[in-house]
């Protein structure tokens, strides 16, 4: 793997690792009494980082296929015709063209960290059923 990219597997890690531990901070982590209480509290502490990540890169694959074009392409419409009520809107077409040449690639690293957390929820998850 490229340096760059494991960077950023080690970024989106420790900002999932944070939120982990502000979320299991607030459920009282420190305190727990049983293993079973604290396999519970990090059950919900990694679902937390694994739901937003998996659902940020999964959104970022969508918009990278092209699927929200159309609703760029409306609210842009929208607001030219207040700003700039003379200027013509380009068609859609040349818009979608033009969209397509500046696409930026989908966020599979925060998509994969994200599903790391989720696997570490379902870990903790069965640890509290069998403990």
């Amino acid at each position: 793997m490229k340096k760059r990219i494991l960077i950023q597997y080690a970024v989106y890690g420790a900002l999932g690792l944070v939120a982990a531990l502000l979320s299991a901070s607030s459920g009282d982590l420190w305190s727990a009494g049983s293993v079973q209480e604290v396999c519970g509290i990090l059950t919900d502490a990694f679902t937390v980082p694994g739901v937003f990540f998996s659902g940020a890169g999964g959104l970022s694959w969508i918009a990278s296929q092209g699927n929200f074009t159309i609703f760029r392409y409306g609210f842009s419409a929208l607001i030219s015709r207040f700003t700039h009520p003379k200027e013509k809107m380009m068609p859609y077409y040349e818009y979608t063209v033009k969209r397509n040449a500046e696409r930026k690639p989908w966020l599979k690293q925060v998509f994969i960290t994200g599903l790391v957390f989720l696997a570490l929820a379902g870990i903790c998850l069965v640890l509290y059923f069998v403990m």
